[in-house]
């Protein structure tokens, strides 16, 4: 669901951050301190978002909401002409509401090894209960182009969200305990976890380890990898802590992309030989940037393609695959927002009277 927004000059708020939103959240104020904009700024996003084919800027006035034009959105004491809205999404997987099946299923169909699973299987908390998405997209106010604006920034970070008190370790009786993860029969393990464990049962074992000795040691290695401690397979091969994509518009047609963390999409065994050749492809997906002065193309404002590739272009698809998908989870997740518009008349500026005894 939707847990902030910050808006940057836009309408009466110079810099709001991190809004946060709750299940009921009542909005109070003076006349004009932004109780309107913060809405309105919504339901500017959901019609846009239900209408993108229809344009490469933002639906100001639709069926939702008027906003006037551009300039009208512009903070009046705005230093420069750039808004920015940011928007932070937070999903529990362990609820077995609808919303969580359906963004489980959605992150499954990424043919990116799935959001999902990069929380659930490569992030660096593999006891990680949820996902935390935090997106931003900044412009120019620019009356000269046919959409009035002229993009500048957009940021998507996906990060893993573990909760503390889900993923407590308890330890009893000399027993090993990793909370989330049954010990016996390691179902919920991760890869990462079972192969720590492999590794340390044998060195245990190799040191004269009895059984029980070297299954504690095998337990504590996964419950180590669970918490996030340490880990003999970091490296190249890393667990993912955060994917981040970030496009920023420099010049006339010159766009920079810069990213970090990108999933590979499948997960290989550190010492496999598959390792040993995918090191250098690992090595780029966990961080890089690529300017490009022409075939960079944008249909709309969430909405990317690139026409000339290098090298690289097998990340760059990734990069735009991610992006585009979540162009796709932002429809779905504004069009599942309601809205209930005053059931009274709006006011008229101005009222004529007739019969001035009835003043």
């Amino acid at each position: 669901m939707l847990k902030k927004i910050s808006l940057h000059n836009v309408r009466s708020f110079r810099d709001l951050k991190d809004f946060e939103l709750k299940p009921i959240t009542v909005l109070c104020g003076t006349n004009s301190s932004g109780k309107s904009t913060i809405l309105k700024s919504i339901l500017m996003w959901k019609q846009t978002l239900e209408n993108l084919s229809d344009t490469d800027g933002f639906i100001l006035n639709g069926k939702y909401t008027s906003m006037g034009s551009q300039e009208d959105l512009l903070n009046n004491n705005a230093k420069n002409k750039i808004i920015r809205f940011n928007f932070q999404f937070e999903f529990d997987f362990e609820h077995q509401d609808e919303t969580s099946k359906v963004l489980k299923n959605y992150f499954n169909k990424l043919n990116l090894g799935g959001l999902y699973k990069i929380v659930e299987e490569e992030s660096i908390f593999n006891s990680a209960t949820g996902i935390q998405i935090d997106f931003s997209f900044g412009y120019k106010v620019n009356s000269e182009e046919e959409s009035g604006i002229e993009p500048k920034e957009y940021i998507l970070k996906l990060i893993p969200v573990i909760d503390k008190a889900k993923a407590k370790v308890k330890s009893k009786a000399g027993k090993v305990k990793i909370s989330g993860h049954d010990s016996t029969s390691r179902s919920s393990w991760t890869q990462k976890m079972h192969d720590a464990s492999r590794i340390a049962y044998k060195k245990a074992k190799d040191g004269g380890a009895n059984w029980d000795e070297a299954n504690k040691a095998g337990l504590e290695a996964a419950k180590n990898v669970a918490e996030g401690k340490t880990s003999e397979l970091n490296g190249d091969f890393q667990n993912i802590e955060c994917t981040e994509l970030k496009i920023s518009w420099v010049g006339k047609n010159k766009v920079h992309l810069e990213w970090k963390n990108i999933p590979l999409g499948r997960r290989v065994k550190p010492d496999s030989p598959a390792a040993a050749n995918l090191s250098p492809k690992m090595q780029k997906l966990k961080g890089g940037d690529v300017t490009f002065s022409t075939g960079f193309y944008s249909s709309d404002i969430l909405k990317f393609s690139i026409w000339e590739f290098g090298e690289d272009d097998d990340i760059y698809q990734k990069f735009i695959g991610i992006s585009n998908d979540f162009r796709d989870f932002l429809i779905n997740s504004f069009g599942k927002i309601t809205y209930l518009g005053p059931l009274r008349e709006e006011p008229s500026r101005r009222y004529i009277y007739d019969d001035l005894t009835n003043m």
